[in-house]
């Protein structure tokens, strides 16, 4: 599950700092015309941000591999000790 978080924040977070890469590069070669530049598009990047988080999402979704065969079977106590929740195949009919 943190996994799946820190992936959706690299790529949420992947718009903003492509810019501030940027607007660094363009403060550094600008200071010597004297040039403005606009102000920054902060609903644009959350916005591309947002749709690169999805596509990741789905893209990760559709990838995983699917445990169709198997069945889940929680943590339980057997004896006195704890077992730990987990996949278990199936028995057959």
């Amino acid at each position: 599950m943190i996994k799946m978080t820190i992936i959706e924040l690299f790529f949420l977070g992947l718009p903003f700092a492509i810019f501030i890469a940027y607007r660094t590069f363009l403060v550094r070669h600008k200071k010597m015309d004297g040039d403005g530049y606009s102000p920054v598009p902060y609903h644009k990047l959350f916005v591309i941000g947002g749709l690169l988080s999805l596509l990741v999402f789905v893209f990760l979704a559709f990838s995983n591999e699917k445990i169709t065969d198997q069945k889940y079977v929680p943590a339980h106590m057997e004896s006195g000790e704890l077992i730990p929740g987990g996949f278990v195949d199936r028995e057959p009919n």
